[in-house]
């Protein structure tokens, strides 16, 4: 299947296939890559698995911190795991082997 861009204002918009499901507003973070860009779904927060945000607070709290220290702390830790995930994300990419159906199919077994 291909799609083409189309210019809408000052931005080129690239259309999703309905075939796809993307229901409307959803979130997606673009990337390029040496084979073009690649659009990585964002989930929100109420489906997101890496919101450690209640996590980060409960483990702040029993150190004993409150007040503007706790809210200075929850955006340092935040901030630390954000870069982590990324700098991993980065890091893995780097070695991802790219293949189609039938290689795949082959390194499986079928």
């Amino acid at each position: 299947m291909i799609t083409k861009t189309r210019k809408t204002g000052n931005s080129v918009i690239l259309t999703v296939p309905s075939s796809f499901k993307i229901s409307e507003g959803t979130a997606f973070e673009p990337e390029m890559t040496s084979d073009g860009i690649f659009y990585r779904l964002i989930k929100t927060s109420a489906d997101n698995f890496f919101d450690f945000d209640k996590l980060i607070l409960k483990d702040l709290i029993s150190q004993g911190y409150a007040g503007n220290d706790l809210l200075e702390k929850f955006s340092e830790e935040k901030d630390a795991i954000s870069l982590n995930l990324n700098t991993m994300l980065a890091d893995s990419a780097k070695e991802a082997v790219v293949m189609n159906k039938e290689e795949f199919d082959r390194e499986i077994g079928l």
